[in-house]
């Protein structure tokens, strides 16, 4: 799996301080390689408008067990509600198949996922 892809600016004419290493490398004619996303497991949901229904992944430290475990105070939650991309609201669905993968391993760039953002109290979904 090649992680490497060409960095962009995500809002035109403007950068924040995380994007410095890609300045950097984009500087020098570079390929700027993001780290994986890790998960450590998958929620279902499902829309109400377009019944579509996908695997939300859950990035470390999100309804994450094995942190809890460590530091049960720093418990972040996923919302059971979200936006699809059709503009429905998707719901947290058949909880009995949420996946578990008992470690952290990578997912690829085209799979939807709750991003774990510091400056947030619960995952941020990332609906792809």
């Amino acid at each position: 799996m090649n992680w490497a892809r060409k960095a962009k600016k995500s809002v035109p004419g403007e950068w924040n301080m995380n994007d410095m290493p890609v300045i950097k490398a984009l500087e020098k004619g570079e390929t700027y390689t993001y780290p994986p996303t890790m998960v450590h497991g998958a929620m279902w949901y499902k829309c109400e408008k377009c019944c579509k229904k996908w695997r939300m992944w859950l990035e470390k430290g999100l309804e994450d067990k094995i942190q809890d475990k460590l530091e049960p105070d720093k418990h972040k939650p996923v919302p059971f509600t979200i936006m699809c991309k059709c503009g429905g609201l998707a719901n947290h669905v058949f909880w009995q198949d949420d996946i578990s993968l008992g470690g952290y391993r990578p997912i690829s760039e085209h799979m939807s996922y709750f991003k774990n953002d510091p400056s947030k109290d619960c995952g941020v979904p990332v609906v792809r």
